[in-house]
């Protein structure tokens, strides 16, 4: 082992949050985010019937198999996402989860904050 000291930054190093961006049910952005929190807004909505048809999976008995009794929740508007903005191919897109492609969207949206 070398007897060389590691320089480590102070264990309290100031950091600044230079950007900022969000994605939630009903808010696509930070101003209707806040928007929505000070005016109380319930983003709690129906299944929309572009996510799936209530008759095939919705079953008010919780103890139904492969049913779901929930027929409300949080659900995101669509966003403009440019796959090849990030350098993603049409090919590897399909492979790509949703939610990978959700948090660089809104990464992207926090740096252009910045």
């Amino acid at each position: 082992m070398s007897d060389r000291k590691i320089d480590q930054a102070p264990a309290q190093s100031p950091i600044a949050i230079v950007g900022m961006s969000c994605l939630f049910p009903g808010a696509s952005s930070l101003r209707e985010y806040w928007a929505n929190v000070r005016d109380g807004v319930d983003a709690i909505t129906d299944v929309p019937a572009s996510h799936w048809a209530v008759g095939d999976y919705f079953d008010a008995d919780p103890k139904a198999p492969d049913m779901t009794y929930g027929r409300r929740g949080g659900f995101l508007d669509a966003v403009d996402f440019d796959p090849m903005g990030f350098g993603i191919s049409p090919r590897d897109l399909e492979a790509t989860d949703s939610t990978q492609l959700l948090g660089m969207y809104v990464a992207r949206e926090a740096l252009r904050d910045a």
